[in-house]
């Protein structure tokens, strides 16, 4: 290929890259996305989602991993303008596309937080109820991720993961597996109990925790005691 045309092609290719770019920036899709969006989000039922979960007006929540706001929208309209979310997402180039969708949608009522691989950044003891959509899976490190979720939990809050059913739809591209099994013990390993797991959806599991307290702490290990001492004391036949 001449010099020149090969220039050219790397000049075209650059602009289109940058045009893309924008797009993404300014919250422009083109049709084949929003369709690949609307039959996702059909299939995820937000709305009986959040029923589930009792997302209320007034809330203050967060969605980690919100990449462009797809879902992010559906909460921020059920918590209305005395609510909050908080979109979390590490990729700066998501989030650039998901302020471009807050202002189309006239959504202001979202925060758009950058995060860390380990570290949603969110503000401390501030929220209802966290969520991840299609995110679990792609966390690099989830055990560090929420432990230090739980600086930003109120006493109660609950910490929601909807993300793809392995056994049902056979999905095996993830960093971080989505059995139950596995996310019991990572939630397990950090001070969490999953107090709900819940399989209406097409493709997706959804599994609600609870931050143990420091009184659940303090009662299992009071629980554990009593049981060492009540064998400490039984008559030595008792113990065989």
């Amino acid at each position: 290929m001449h010099p020149r045309r090969t220039v050219s092609v790397a000049l075209l290719f650059s602009l289109l890259l940058f045009v893309r770019g924008t797009c993404w920036a300014q919250g422009w899709v083109d049709e084949g996305w929003a369709a690949w969006e609307a039959e996702l989000t059909a299939r995820q039922q937000p709305e009986k989602v959040m029923d589930l979960i009792g997302l209320k007006p007034g809330m203050r929540v967060a969605e980690i991993g919100a990449q462009v706001g797809r879902f992010t929208v559906h909460l921020a309209r059920r918590v209305g303008p005395e609510g909050r979310v908080f979109a979390n997402d590490i990729d700066d180039r998501a989030l650039a596309n998901l302020r471009g969708r807050v202002s189309r949608y006239n959504v202001p009522n979202i925060e758009v937080v950058l995060g860390l691989v380990d570290d949603p950044r969110l503000p401390a003891g501030a929220l209802d109820l966290a969520i991840m959509v299609r995110t679990y899976h792609e966390l690099a490190q989830p055990a560090a991720l929420l432990s230090k979720l739980k600086a930003s939990l109120k006493p109660g809050a609950s910490v929601v993961i909807v993300d793809l059913d392995t056994e049902r739809t056979g999905h095996s591209d993830a960093r971080s597996s989505t059995s139950e099994g596995s996310i019991r013990s990572v939630a397990r390993s950090v001070g969490y109990d999953v107090v709900g797991v819940h399989r209406f959806l097409p493709d997706d599991t959804i599994f609600v925790l609870h931050a143990r307290s420091s009184n659940d702490v303090d009662a299992r290990v009071e629980e554990a005691g009593a049981a060492w001492r009540a064998i400490e004391t039984a008559p030595s036949w008792r113990r065989r």
